[in-house]
């Protein structure tokens, strides 16, 4: 989404890179097993500030985290981060490629299908609105399911929108690992210095980083995901090599964060500043931070981070089921309704994480996971 390009990496790449041509590796200073607890804590802030962001367009008013769409571009860095962390040095033989995209489907793809599921539902109550063809919304459902854009449709992602995102996720993870038994971090350096200055330029254009979801707009999706994604392996290569590690308590991480997403509405004419500066230049900072962060409040963020992926995966079509029955029975859509709707949507994604993704995941886990991921 954003980046002040050049000066972000300059900050990032100096001195910790020991070999700006060696092989990726994570054995430095932390161990592969280590679980960053913080970092879980983020994920679930940045997944309630994108619903609250997304909220607005369902209870209409303007929201007050105005820039919560940049939560997609720190999920894509979180994500280089702890899967450089998770699988660099095995993904060093490329033996272990089959696996590693084994576990990666397990992670992400049952909640992708119960995410087009209650799409579908949404969809299929409200076709005679929409005057959209059964077959249509079939369609569509399907493939939103197995992560894949309709690229029929204006909106390839209108089923469960979140997908759009999940989509360059699954992307740049099977990137990831082809490719990451030959990256080097000067070649990880590069991709992500070019992806962040072509981010630069389409962020002139479009005035924010706010796009990659619609059919028109789906080639900058991938610059986007490349630029943060990359940051994020380079940001691993600095922590291991003890940047901002072995830190006290940075209670001040989360509060930065989510000032981040409120500090401009998200059509300010100043967003074309703001949201390079906040990408490339601050989330790097909050991550490095937060992984070299004692715990704060260890349970918090283990729920936080566990609930994350299902909330943020079904919040919009649960909340666009709810918002359409509130209608439907005269319900008046206020504030309080807003929040009630937002609430709900964190209750259902907890019994789906706790009744539904967490049993199916345990289940393909010891059938089909990596020896790491298996018992």
């Amino acid at each position: 989404m954003s980046l002040h390009s050049r000066t972000a990496l300059c900050a990032v790449a100096p001195v910790a890179l020991r070999s700006s041509n060696s092989p990726i590796s994570t054995q430095e200073l932390t161990s592969e097993n280590k679980h960053y607890l913080e970092l879980d804590g983020l994920r679930g802030v940045a997944a309630l500030s994108v619903a609250l962001f997304h909220l607005q367009h369902f209870y209409g008013g303007q929201s007050f985290f105005g820039h919560g769409y940049l939560a997609v571009d720190f999920f894509f860095m979180l994500s280089g981060f702890v899967l450089m962390h998770a699988y660099g040095e095995r993904l060093a033989s490329r033996d272990t490629l089959a696996p590693y995209l084994r576990d990666r489907a397990i992670r992400l793809y049952p909640m992708l299908i119960i995410g087009a599921v209650i799409g579908f539902g949404f969809a299929y109550i409200t076709r005679e609105q929409t005057s959209l063809s059964l077959a249509f919304i079939i369609a569509a459902s399907a493939v939103n399911a197995a992560g894949l854009p309709a690229i029929w449709s204006k909106n390839p992602f209108w089923i469960n929108g979140p997908t759009w995102s999940l989509f360059f996720e699954v992307v740049a993870s099977v990137l990831f690992g082809l490719l990451a038994y030959s990256i080097t971090t000067r070649r990880i350096i590069l991709v992500a210095g070019l992806s962040a200055f072509l981010m630069l330029v389409l962020n002139h254009h479009v005035g924010l980083f706010g796009f990659g979801w619609t059919r028109k707009t789906m080639a900058a999706g991938f610059v986007r995901v490349c630029a943060s994604f990359a940051i994020g392996l380079i940001l691993q290569r600095l922590h291991s090599a003890g940047m901002l590690a072995n830190g006290g308590k940075r209670w001040w991480v989360a509060p930065v964060l989510v000032a981040s997403f409120l500090f401009l509405p998200t059509y300010s004419e100043h967003s074309v500043f703001y949201d390079p500066a906040v990408v490339f230049g601050l989330y790097p900072l909050l991550i490095l931070a937060s992984a070299g962060s004692q715990d704060l409040y260890p349970s918090i963020s283990k729920l936080s981070g566990a609930l994350s992926y299902p909330f943020y995966v079904v919040h919009i079509p649960l909340l666009s089921l709810i918002e359409h029955y509130l209608v439907t029975f005269g319900v008046k859509l206020n504030g309080w309704t807003a929040s009630s709707s937002l609430i709900a949507s964190l209750a259902i994604s907890w019994v789906l994480l706790r009744y539904y993704d967490e049993p199916v995941r345990t289940y393909l886990r010891r059938r089909f996971g990596s020896r790491r991921h298996r018992g």
